[in-house]
C-alpha cells in the first residue's frame, strides 16, 4: 500500500511537472510570437531600429525553444532570421550582419529559396559577385522552373565582365519564363556585349514577336543591326522603341549615330537629309535628359552634322557649349581644331596640328584608344610621317583587338558544334579585303600590319584563306609588302 502511494504521488509530480514545461513552452510561444508580431508592424511603418531590436528578441526565444527541442519552432526561426536580415541590409545599411543572419536562416531552412536568393544580393552588393553566383545555383536547384536565380547569374557575370556565361544563363532564362521581357532583353544584351550581334539580333527578334509593345527589346535590337552595318533595319527598330517610348534618350542618340554611320559611309544617296536626321535625334536625346559622356558624345556628332550641313557657326558654338561642361573632353577638343582650321582659317595652322596631334598621343601614352580616325591627320597633314605611322599602328591595333575578340567567339561556337556534330567536316573560310587604298596610304599602312600580325601573332587566322583585292593599278612599297 505504501508503494502505491509512493507510485501515486511521483505520477502526480510528473503530471505536475509535464503541466508547468508546456505552460512555459507555451508562454515562451505566445512571447516569441508577440514578439515577432509587433517586429512585422514596426516593419511596415518603418521603424528599422525597433524592428531590429524586436526580431533579435523573437530569435533569442526561438533558440531557447530549438535546444529544448521543439522543432515546430525552426519555421518561424527561420523567418525572422531572414527578415532581420532583409531590414539589416536594406535599411539599416549593415551588410556583414544581414549576411550572416541570411546565412543562419539557410542553415536552419535548407530549402528557404528567398533567403538564398537575397542572400546572394546582399553579395552582389558587397561585389563579392562569385560567392553570390554560389547561393544563387543553389537557388536555381530548389526552384529550376523560376528565372529570378537565372538572371540573378547572368547578372553576377556580367559585373565579371565574363559575357558569354551571362549571356548563356539569360538564354536559359528566356526558355524557362518566356513571358519575363528582363530576360528577352538581358539575353540580347549580353549576346551583343559577347561579340555576338547576329546571335543577339535573333533572340531579340524572337522575343519581340512575344511581346510587341516592349520599346527595351526594339532598343537593343537596333543596336545589334547597327553593329552589322544594317543601318536601314537598325533604324527601323529604333524608331518603334521611340515610338512605344518617347521620352527614351538612349534610344534617340543611338538612332542619331545609326543616322551618323549611315551618312558618313556614303550608301544613302540623299546624305543631307541623313545628316539632319542625326542632328535632330540627337539634339532631342539631349532635350530629354542625356547626361555625362554621352551627352558630350552627342554633341561632338551634333557638331559634325552641322559643319556636313554648311552651319558652320551652329557647329562652333556646340562644341564650345559641350567643352564649357567638360574642358577635358579630348573628341571635342580636337572637334574644336578641326572646325577652326578647315571653316575658319585658323590663323596659326601649324599650333593647331600640333595641339591635335599632343591630344591624340595623350590617349595613346594612357592606354587608350585614339579617338580620332587616322584619316583626320592625313587630311590636315598632322604632325611627322612617324608620328601618322605611331598613330596609324596604334588605331590599327585596337581595331584589331576588338576584332580578334569578336572571331575567337566565333570560332569558340564553332568548335562547340563541330563537338556536337562528329561527321561536321570543317573547310578553311575565304577571307578577302578589297580596297583601293593597298598603297602609301592609312589604310595601306594598316592592312599591311595586319597580314604580318596574320604570319606571327594572330594564330587564330590559320583556320582562314586570306587575300587582298586591289581595285587600282597602283604599285608602290607598300603594295609590296602587302602582296
Amino acid at each position: 500500500m505504501k508503494l502505491r502511494r509512493g507510485a501515486s504521488k511521483l505520477l502526480f509530480l510528473f503530471v505536475l511537472a509535464c503541466t508547468d514545461a508546456r505552460r512555459k513552452s507555451e508562454t515562451k510561444t505566445e512571447s516569441a510570437q508577440s514578439f515577432l508580431h509587433q517586429a512585422f508592424e514596426l516593419h511596415q511603418t518603418q521603424r528599422f531600429v525597433e524592428a531590429e531590436s524586436a526580431y533579435k528578441s523573437a530569435i533569442q526565444v526561438y533558440q531557447q525553444m530549438m535546444i529544448q527541442g521543439d522543432n515546430s519552432m525552426v519555421q518561424p526561426y527561420s523567418i525572422a532570421c531572414h527578415n532581420l536580415a532583409y531590414i539589416s541590409h536594406h535599411n539599416l545599411q549593415k551588410s556583414e550582419a544581414a549576411k550572416e543572419f541570411f546565412i543562419e536562416a539557410t542553415r536552419i531552412s535548407p530549402q528557404y529559396y528567398e533567403a538564398y536568393h537575397n542572400l546572394g544580393q546582399v553579395l552582389q552588393d558587397m561585389q563579392k559577385h562569385r560567392q553570390a553566383i554560389k547561393f544563387y545555383k543553389i537557388e536555381a536547384k530548389i526552384r529550376p522552373d523560376n528565372s529570378a536565380p537565372l538572371l540573378a547569374m547572368a547578372s553576377c557575370y556580367n559585373q565579371l565582365n565574363e559575357w558569354e556565361k551571362a549571356a548563356r544563363f539569360a538564354v536559359k532564362a528566356t526558355k524557362v519564363d518566356p513571358a519575363n521581357t528582363a530576360a528577352w532583353n538581358g539575353a540580347g544584351w549580353f549576346l551583343h556585349l559577347a561579340g555576338r550581334s547576329r546571335d543577339s539580333e535573333q533572340v531579340l527578334k524572337k522575343g519581340i514577336k512575344l511581346h510587341p509593345n516592349n520599346p527595351h527589346m526594339y532598343l537593343h535590337r537596333g543596336k545589334a543591326l547597327s553593329d552589322l552595318h544594317d543601318w536601314d533595319v537598325a533604324a527601323a527598330m529604333l524608331q518603334k522603341s521611340i515610338q512605344l517610348e518617347d521620352k527614351n534618350p538612349e534610344s534617340k542618340l543611338l538612332l542619331g549615330m545609326v543616322y551618323f554611320s549611315s551618312a558618313d559611309s556614303g550608301i544613302k544617296n540623299e546624305t543631307s537629309t541623313v545628316w539632319k536626321l542625326c542632328k535632330q535625334y540627337l539634339q532631342e536625346s539631349i532635350r530629354d535628359g542625356l547626361s555625362g559622356n554621352n551627352a558630350l558624345i552627342a554633341m561632338n556628332h551634333i557638331a559634325h552634322a552641322s559643319w556636313q550641313l554648311g552651319e558652320h557657326n551652329h557647329a562652333l558654338g556646340v562644341v564650345a557649349a559641350g567643352l564649357r561642361l567638360n574642358p577635358d573632353f579630348c573628341d571635342l577638343q580636337v572637334r574644336r581644331l578641326q572646325l577652326q582650321m578647315i571653316v575658319c582659317n585658323f590663323t596659326d595652322v601649324e599650333q593647331g596640328r600640333s595641339e591635335i596631334l599632343r591630344l591624340i598621343l595623350q590617349q595613346v601614352k594612357q592606354g587608350r584608344p585614339p579617338t580620332v580616325n587616322p584619316f583626320t591627320l592625313l587630311m590636315l597633314n598632322i604632325g611627322s610621317p612617324q608620328d601618322r605611322i605611331l598613330f596609324y599602328r596604334k588605331y590599327a591595333s585596337d581595331k584589331l583587338l576588338s576584332a580578334t575578340k569578336m572571331v575567337e567567339s566565333t570560332a569558340r561556337r564553332l568548335a562547340e558544334r563541330t563537338r556536337r556534330h562528329e561527321t561536321f567536316t570543317i573547310r578553311k573560310l575565304k577571307l578577302g579585303f578589297l580596297s583601293a587604298d593597298f598603297r602609301s596610304h592609312p589604310m595601306g599602312y594598316i592592312m599591311s600590319d595586319l597580314f604580318k600580325a596574320a604570319r606571327s601573332e594572330l594564330s587564330w587566322l590559320k583556320d582562314f584563306e586570306i587575300f587582298a583585292i586591289s581595285s587600282t593599278q597602283d604599285v608602290d612599297h607598300v603594295a609590296k609588302e602587302v602582296e
